[in-house]
């Protein structure tokens, strides 16, 4: 038995003679090309699809330091809102305490003798019985007019 290989020029008798055969090789060489192409085509679609999947990680990350940033914001928000509402209960304690001021001066001198008996150091209970003064004018007095004031 002859083991050598066909040579080219029995190839091509072959395809000449048999369409048949020139037929199926002419089918495999496609099958081979189509083949080699989808290969290269998937190949360049899973790069893709890395650099694709890298990006949206990066995003993920990117809008989960957002959302934190964004809560320390609202917290910082909340805490100036706070500070806010607590300087204008303060306000308006002044004003409040402004006004009862105002208001008993009608009485001046049980007034005056209210602050120096504030500035002397006594007592709330005291100032009012002395003079007579209602308690909310006795604290704003002691408020204002307190030793060390």
């Amino acid at each position: 038995m002859d083991t050598t290989f066909f040579r080219t020029e029995e190839f091509l008798i072959i395809f000449s003679e048999e369409p048949l055969w020139s037929a199926i090789f002419f089918l495999i060489l496609c099958f081979v090309v189509l083949t080699l192409s989808l290969s290269r085509r998937q190949s360049l679609l899973n790069e893709r699809f890395k650099l694709m999947e890298g990006k949206l990680d990066q995003l993920t990350k990117t809008l989960s330091s957002t959302n934190i940033e964004m809560a320390n914001v609202k917290t910082a928000v909340g805490g100036v809102e706070n500070t806010l509402s607590d300087v204008n209960k303060v306000a308006e304690d002044t004003k409040r305490d402004v006004a009862n001021l105002s208001d008993g001066i009608s009485g001046e001198t049980q007034v005056s003798t209210a602050i120096e008996l504030a500035r002397e150091g006594a007592s709330l209970e005291k100032i009012v019985a002395s003079t007579g003064i209602s308690k909310e004018e006795a604290e704003a007095v002691v408020r204002f007019h307190k030793p060390g004031v």
